[in-house]
């Protein structure tokens, strides 16, 4: 399978495989779009592998600061200030050059449809390989059907994105939102939180929560493998140092 470059990850699920349909889901402000863009960078940045990412929320510019910050382990604040030491601006150089030269595409279009998004999708496979295809997120692709209720076009467009992975033959992420459950009870995330339909779960071949066990600890998150139609499930911690947006295995001290 490919594997996204957070190690205690990629242990449970050993990769995501070729024609699957992966939901990584959150509620808003955990993380979601940084771990999306550590898996671009590990793929396209770090392994030269094609990556089409599409950003229905945030602009390329600040996506491009995010990753940069996250390849040369520069905080993106001081980045944003300008304000950086000789080897911070060194770093800082390096990852451009690195982030410029690899082979990767943000389409930042909000108002994307599926079938938008699958044409640019075959579009690119076609023209120059692809090896994952990323959506941030669901919850605002445009939908087919206006005039359907929210939960049935959820399930077509979640339908329509599992046909795209396998028309594809590659991994297709597609980031959602979780519903205000798992908050109102403090627990961790189970697949009937994912928002709007339960058809997310039963087309996803793999889902994956993202979720703060204390909010008074930001850094510490918890990653749950709520899914695996191919393999184990389970959670592990990771840390996430927001000052470069980079998620790391938690060690013991």
């Amino acid at each position: 399978g490919v594997t996204i470059g957070v190690p205690p990850v990629d242990s449970i699920t050993r990769g995501f495989r070729k024609g699957e349909l992966v939901v990584l889901s959150a509620r808003p402000s955990v993380g979601k779009t940084a771990f999306a863009l550590n898996m671009l960078r590990s793929l396209s940045v770090d392994r030269a592998q094609n990556v089409l990412f599409f950003s229905l929320e945030m602009g390329v510019a600040s996506l491009g600061e995010r990753l940069v910050s996250m390849t040369s382990k520069v905080p993106v604040q001081l980045i944003l200030d300008q304000c950086m030491t000789s080897d911070q601006l060194s770093r800082y150089d390096q990852g451009v050059t690195r982030v410029a030269s690899s082979q990767f595409w943000v389409d930042e279009r909000s108002d994307s449809s599926v079938a938008q998004i699958r044409a640019r999708s075959r579009r690119l496979k076609a023209a120059y390989g692809l090896d994952m295809v990323i959506i941030d997120y669901l919850q605002l692709v445009k939908p087919a059907d206006k005039n359907q209720p929210r939960e049935q076009q959820i399930a077509t467009m979640s339908r329509e994105f599992k046909g795209l992975a396998k028309d594809l033959d590659i991994p297709v992420v597609l980031l959602a939102q979780l519903n205000r459950e798992s908050e109102k009870s403090a627990r961790a995330p189970r697949l009937s939180d994912l928002r709007e339909s339960g058809a997310i779960e039963q087309d996803a071949d793999i889902v994956l929560f993202l979720h703060r066990p204390d909010p008074e600890q930001r850094a510490n998150l918890q990653c749950i493998v709520a899914k695996n139609r191919c393999g184990a499930t389970g959670d592990t911690g990771l840390h996430f140092t927001a000052a470069t947006q980079r998620f790391s295995e938690i060690t013991n001290q």
